[in-house]
């Protein structure tokens, strides 16, 4: 059996640290916001407004770009939903050690 660093858990108790903003990459923005988009969109409300470019200047409120890009989604699928952190890995089945039968 390999002693491999990536297959073993950390222990019970340990605190990971806060992750990335979502405007740097990182963790998606909530459903609230997704939804308050498309509700803004479906509403005719600009978004393009002052004040939401004030909230973006803070990080505190999707890109045009992505603001587009959840529009694009729910005309698409219906649903602005954020994908699923895969890492780009299929997922691998493979037994380590001797397999039992």
């Amino acid at each position: 059996m390999t002693n491999n660093a990536q297959s073993l858990r950390l222990p019970l108790g340990t605190y990971s640290e806060v992750g990335p903003h979502p405007s740097r990459g990182g963790n998606p923005y909530s459903d609230d916001v997704r939804n308050d988009v498309i509700t803004r969109w479906q509403l005719g409300f600009g978004l393009d407004t002052p004040e939401l470019k004030a909230l973006r200047s803070v990080y505190a409120y999707p890109s045009m770009i992505s603001c587009k890009r959840y529009i694009r989604k729910w005309r698409e699928l219906g649903y602005a939903q954020p994908k699923m952190a895969t890492g780009n890995h299929p997922m691998e089945r493979e037994i380590l050690g001797q397999a039992l039968i």
